[in-house]
């Protein structure tokens, strides 16, 4: 698994959530904030290992996930395919 994959991953995510679901501004915020970290993971190495040895953001996603599934589904299916791909790259 590579860091491109993340990228699209985030990128589908990113449209996803601009495709017009309605979410409170609490639930865009935290969608922003999780994209911008994600890019930041994405283009940091340093971050990488910081998140392979803690797995802050991926714990954040996939807690997220459980939060949005309900009402969002396929914003939650993209978080967990993120936390999965993190993984998978070890991060």
């Amino acid at each position: 698994m590579s860091i491109s994959v993340v990228r699209q991953q985030l990128e589908e995510f990113q449209r996803e959530v601009l495709a017009g679901h309605c979410l409170s501004d609490h639930q865009t915020q935290l969608i922003e904030r999780i994209a911008d970290d994600l890019a930041l993971l994405c283009d940091d190495e340093e971050l990488q290992q910081q998140e392979a040895e803690d797995g802050v953001l991926s714990n954040q996603l996939d807690q997220q996930a459980v939060n949005f599934e309900q009402d969002h589904p396929t914003i939650a299916q993209i978080m967990r395919q993120l936390v999965d791909s993190l993984s998978k790259m070890g991060v």
